[in-house]
């Protein structure tokens, strides 16, 4: 039974619909095994109400994402309309299961290390009488107490390590969310315009006075020119890392450029700013800072595995050391 409760776990690569489509394999496959049905709403054993609600959670996100992807092809096979909004429900839909997918994890995680710390401590108190004494002689408590702590430390640390490869995974997708191709931001019918109109832009972001380039990105942050906004936001961010690198050189001379110059340069870099925002993609960006937050999120259950360990530690060290003066006052 626990190896299929260890089967229904979310796994940090899979969305909300894989995760469905597999506890339904699992239940199925169960079913065929030993002819016992379990719902994937009920209770597994070994399993708390937490866990459930969790697992629920993410099982009614697929049912909404496959809900929209249904509701999207009827459009595709109908007139087409409202196939935009089908689009942005789905893509919200998933965003959110992913989010509630890799909580689910988490909390996973963590129930995994109290569970374990739950079964040593229970398993200890079988090693001593209502008296406190113990049942077992001297050098076998010892090593039932030092196999115990053994089993512990090497279930927290399993989370440890898992926690520490979902870390990886969530950073390394952050990453990959982090570069977007300029030219993917423009139109397909406008694209050819991007590159009669670089030279000029770029001329015009390297030539111009800074006033005049902040009140130019201003002016096109504001407008509905694609190309424009690609364009000024790629060759402007050049102009602004130059202005600083030059800062810097003056600074570490001991000079500088003057107040007015420092002020242009952070009205500009307001400027560039401004228009990257506007290009960024709100889901992209929302989706980025859930990764971030998940990997803080697995961070925190890292350590809380690792400091389990080191609390038991200090048992396990006791018990070691009572098999060793049981062994020098046995030889």
């Amino acid at each position: 039974m626990t190896e299929l409760r260890d089967e229904l776990k979310i796994r940090p690569e899979e969305g909300a619909v894989d995760y469905a489509e597999r506890v339904e394999a699992v239940l199925e496959e169960h079913r065929v095994q030993t002819g016992e049905r379990l719902t994937a709403h009920g209770t597994m054993p070994g399993e708390g109400p937490g866990e459930v609600l969790e697992r629920m959670k993410v099982l009614k996100m697929a049912d909404g994402i496959r809900s929209s992807e249904r509701a999207r092809r009827r459009a595709q096979e109908g007139n087409g309309t409202n196939r935009g909004k089908d689009n942005d429900v789905t893509r919200n839909a998933s965003t959110a299961a992913d989010e509630s997918s890799r909580r689910f994890r988490t909390r996973s995680q963590e129930r995994d290390v109290e569970r374990a710390v739950s079964e040593f401590e229970a398993a200890k108190k079988r090693l001593y009488r209502a008296d406190g004494s113990k049942v077992y002689g001297d050098e076998e408590h010892a090593e039932r107490l030092g196999k115990m702590a053994d089993g512990l430390r090497e279930k927290a640390e399993a989370v440890a390590a898992e926690a520490r490869s979902d870390i990886e995974g969530y950073e390394r997708e952050a990453l990959a969310l982090s570069y977007t191709d300029p030219a993917s931001l423009v139109p397909a019918s406008d694209r050819g315009r991007l590159e009669t109109s670089r030279v000029f832009v770029k001329e015009d972001c390297e030539t111009f006075a800074v006033p005049a380039l902040t009140e130019r990105l201003t002016a096109v942050s504001a407008g509905k020119d694609k190309v424009a906004k690609v364009l000024h936001a790629r060759y402007a961010r050049t102009r602004l890392e130059a202005l600083k690198a030059e800062s810097d050189r003056l600074a570490w001379e001991g000079g500088s450029a003057g107040p007015e110059a420092s002020r242009q340069e952070r009205a500009l870099g307001e400027a560039v700013a401004a228009l990257e925002a506007v290009l960024e993609d709100p889901r992209k960006a929302k989706k980025a800072q859930g990764l971030k937050e998940a990997a803080e999120e697995s961070r925190r259950v890292a350590r809380a595995a690792k400091t389990k360990v080191s609390e038991f530690d200090g048992t396990d060290a006791e018990a070691r050391r009572e098999m060793a003066e049981r062994t020098r006052a046995t030889f």
